[in-house]
């Protein structure tokens, strides 16, 4: 039985009573549905799921959770808000995005898993459950939030690279038509690699071991003050990293400990920017392999490259494709 979702999992409150109970955490199940051939071509790395849950129940649990949030959000931010979903819900159509590579298989499964969560009834889901594309659902956001439909024409072509939580998916797009309705045309197959936010803050996590091995840290433990430093990397240092001649500062502890060897003061390890950039560099080094690799080699002229990615900083993207 599921018992806690997304960031709400992650919280100390929630932490502590799964220490107490013996939950399990899933994380990054999404990999588990690719395609065996994507994940031997890439050479994905998976985690194991909770013991004695099917994966089809983490879906549907998630969905689940997704459909009773966005309820409540409507009802509580929309005038009469909670008769008009009550009269229109029943309805509802869901658009579903999806990894580029994910076919017939992994669009079932999450129309069953969808089913299961109560999003449609079995008999209308072949109706109301729509997929997407993540790539070319990223070209749309792209497009309602700037200029670039204007640019778009018959026979332009362009790159969209999805930096996500776990992989990042580059793929070459040709435009069919612009209107009355964008058509795409993929150009050749979608690049992935296993390369997203998630190993920076690995990166973060095997510095702070190595580092703090051999420190006093005035009682606490290793893992205690690795994992406190994680989580507040990951909520603070690498969401604002932007200068590598700067210094950042990492929480490990509380104010009680105090070490000048491993520059920590009142619980606060200071950091170069030189070492943060370390943490992103092995994943921006395979993003721009990887869309070197797209647009290489082809007989075409490619006019733009989207990025769509959640790291929360821009610097390291936006400084290496200015050179």
């Amino acid at each position: 039985m599921a018992v806690s979702f997304g960031a709400e999992a992650l919280s100390t409150e929630i932490e502590e009573q799964a220490e107490d109970n013996n939950w399990s955490l899933a994380r990054y199940f999404k990999l588990n549905l690719h395609p065996d051939d994507m994940k031997a071509k890439h050479d994905l790395i998976l985690e194991s799921l909770p013991p004695g849950v099917p994966l089809r129940k983490v879906y549907s649990d998630f969905l689940g959770y997704l459909l009773l949030n966005t309820e409540s959000y409507f009802e509580d931010r929309v005038v009469d808000g909670k008769r008009i979903w009550q009269r229109y819900s029943p309805e509802m159509e869901v658009i579903i995005a999806h990894p580029n590579g994910w076919g017939i298989r992994e669009q079932t499964f999450l129309r069953n898993a969808a089913i299961d969560a109560k999003l449609v009834v079995s008999s209308q889901a072949t109706r109301k459950i729509r997929f997407v594309t993540e790539a070319e659902a990223s070209v749309h956001f792209c497009i309602y939030h700037t200029n670039l439909g204007n640019r778009l024409q018959p026979g332009a072509n362009f790159a969209v690279c999805d930096a996500g939580g776990s992989t990042i998916d580059t793929t070459l797009y040709s435009v069919i038509s612009a209107r009355p309705v964008l058509k795409l045309e993929e150009k050749r197959a979608s690049a992935c690699v296993q390369a997203g936010a998630i190993f920076v803050d690995a990166g973060a996590e095997r510095y702070l071991k190595t580092t703090l091995r051999t420190a006093d840290l005035h009682g606490r433990t290793l893992d205690e003050c690795c994992k406190d430093g994680v989580k507040d990397f990951e909520s603070f240092s690498k969401r604002s990293f932007s200068d590598e001649a700067k210094e950042y500062h990492i929480k490990i502890s509380d104010s009680r400990l105090n070490n000048s060897s491993i520059a920590t003061r009142r619980g606060r390890m200071t950091l170069p920017g030189s070492t943060l950039k370390s943490f992103f560099s092995p994943c921006t080094n395979e993003i721009f392999a990887s869309v070197d690799e797209q647009i290489e080699n082809l007989n075409v002229q490619v006019r733009h490259i989207l990025f769509v990615y959640e790291w929360r900083t821009d610097m390291l993207f936006t400084s290496t494709f200015c050179l």
